[in-house]
């Protein structure tokens, strides 16, 4: 276990509490667009074809736009700024939103799978967010901030359902509920770009001079994200380190990790009869604990460290995935994606708090955006593997395999030689 902080904290400056509730916010906006989105993604592509199979790919698609744009979005981001390269995120959303809508409304399948497709890049980029939360808090509270803008993703996803209560006052439109709730979402999309305006100053600003926002806390190791760059008399050093190696692997194998326990369940309750209903309950419970419990993640993460809270995230996540499929008890499965859910949440808030810390911000956008391209192809790929094998080998061999992933976790920050919370011997 590594040190303690015990520095005394500045208060949150003014300026950087409004911009993480406007960032809070955008999050929020977006989460529930999200989720109401790609349900509907699934569901629009099963109406066209009536294939289960063909509409589960849905998210695999939209994943693959994810992959394509995150590299670039962040090196976008570290050339011209966040929230120039938000606001484009904001207009790919909304577009590919309309677009979906569009080829809902016309049976047309071609173009409902482009807008699905471009729908993922849109969330490519949006997803890039956490650079602008991560350059506003110094090093030993970087995880209080991920906490804080995580928060407002389980607000999000929670009140996403809420777009369903709404299409009943405009069905006088004439226009199917899929379709409506596509086009309710857009302003809804419109709405974080006003809250990406109010961000002021541009967060690549204000981590160039974090000392003067917090002049009490200390400052964040030497190759961490102070300055636009290393000094012309000195050479760069190299980014890829073994702690920002293992962040990568620990990151990568905790999201597909995730996707995996999370997209198996709903199979493994409703083959033992229980009802869409309850099941709803325990996805819902397995969102919570992705986001629910961000803000005490962050605690942890800035108190204990980044290497401590990524192994402990990585031991949870693996408890979760031997316990979801072992018993035919309801609660026992959902306690088992609920833990699935919260050990995905230590490890992303403790490994972009790690990645964050050894990145200088002018490559900030770049590493975190080649983390999303990563963390997307074990979200694809893991999942297509735990369902092969829980088809041919069955539940228990589901589990061990959920064991088995979640090892990497581990394994991945077990090299990363902490002193203290977010200092590092590299």
């Amino acid at each position: 276990m590594t040190g303690l902080g015990t520095t005394q904290k500045t208060p949150i400056p003014p300026t950087i509490k409004r911009n993480t509730l406007f960032l809070t916010l955008n999050q929020a906006l977006f989460s529930g667009v999200f989720q109401s989105a790609m349900v509907i993604a699934a569901l629009g592509v099963f109406f066209f074809t009536q294939s289960a199979a063909l509409g589960s790919l849905a998210s695999a698609v939209a994943i693959g736009g994810r992959i394509l744009v995150a590299y670039g979005a962040g090196r976008l981001m570290d050339r011209f700024g966040r929230k120039v390269v938000l606001y484009l995120g904001v207009a790919v959303t909304c577009s590919a939103l309309v677009l979906m809508a569009w080829a809902l409304n016309s049976s047309q399948l071609v173009f409902f799978w482009l807008g699905i497709f471009a729908f993922g890049t849109g969330a490519g980029i949006m997803n890039l967010i956490k650079v602008a939360i991560m350059d506003m808090y110094p090093g030993a509270r970087r995880g209080e901030g991920m906490g804080y803008l995580l928060t407002g993703s389980v607000v999000g996803t929670f009140a996403a359902p809420l777009l369903s209560y709404i299409v009943p006052f405009l069905a006088f439109i004439g226009l199917g509920t899929y379709v409506l709730i596509l086009l309710i979402s857009v302003p809804l999309m419109a709405l974080s770009a006003v809250f990406i305006k109010l961000v002021k100053p541009d967060t690549r600003e204000i981590v160039q001079d974090l000392a003067r926002y917090y002049p009490s806390d200390s400052p964040p190791a030497p190759a961490a994200s102070q300055g636009r760059g290393p000094p012309a008399s000195t050479p760069a050093k190299p980014i890829l380190t073994v702690p920002v190696v293992g962040a990568f692997i620990a990151s990568a194998f905790s999201w597909g990790g995730m996707v995996m326990g999370m997209s198996i369940v709903s199979i493994i309750l409703q083959q033992y009869g229980v009802s869409l209903t309850m099941i709803n309950i325990a996805v819902s419970l397995h969102v919570f604990g992705m986001f629910g419990l961000s803000v005490p993640m962050g605690w942890l993460t800035d108190r204990y460290g980044r290497r401590f809270v990524t192994a402990l995230g990585g031991i949870i996540l693996g408890a979760g995935a031997l316990i979801m499929p072992l018993t035919p008890e309801y609660w026992m499965i959902t306690f088992g994606v609920f833990l699935i859910g919260l050990g995905w949440s230590a490890t992303n808030v403790a490994t972009t708090a790690l990645l964050c810390d050894l990145t200088p911000s002018h490559r900030r956008g770049s590493i975190l955006g080649a983390n999303d391209v990563v963390t997307g192809l074990t979200s694809v790929s893991l999942p297509v593997v735990g369902g092969a094998i829980l088809a041919s080998s069955g539940l228990l061999a589901f589990g061990v395999a959920g064991v088995v992933v979640a090892a990497p976790v581990v394994l991945g920050v077990l090299p990363v030689r902490e002193r203290s919370p977010g200092r590092y011997d590299i």
